[in-house]
């Protein structure tokens, strides 16, 4: 299972699954008692991961809820919908990961 890199500068936190192709950026991070851990999200492929391609390298821009499973569940299934035709990325396990990550 791939893990990913990960820095912290400043109040952002970068994570970088090489194996998948994938980074993130985390930043704005609030844990509130009212709303939980959250975050606003980056995530966009490594630019080795689409030469030769069309593709852009920017997938989303959200703000999430990292303790909350609905929200991260509908993050997972628009990734899906935007990579599947392209490529096999493991969105649950990397979620999953970044959830568990002490940001």
């Amino acid at each position: 299972m791939s893990k990913p890199i990960v820095q912290a500068t400043g109040s952002k936190i970068y994570l970088t699954w090489e194996d998948d192709g994938i980074k993130m950026v985390v930043r704005k991070i609030s844990d509130k008692s009212t709303t939980g851990l959250s975050g606003e999200v980056l995530i966009e492929y490594l630019p080795s991961k689409i030469m030769g391609t069309n593709l852009g390298n920017h997938l989303m821009i959200r703000k999430i809820n990292l303790t909350s499973q609905q929200s991260l569940n509908t993050i997972i299934k628009a990734l899906k919908e935007m990579t599947d035709d392209f490529f096999d990325i493991n969105w649950p396990r990397i979620m999953e990961q970044v959830q568990g990550w002490q940001l």
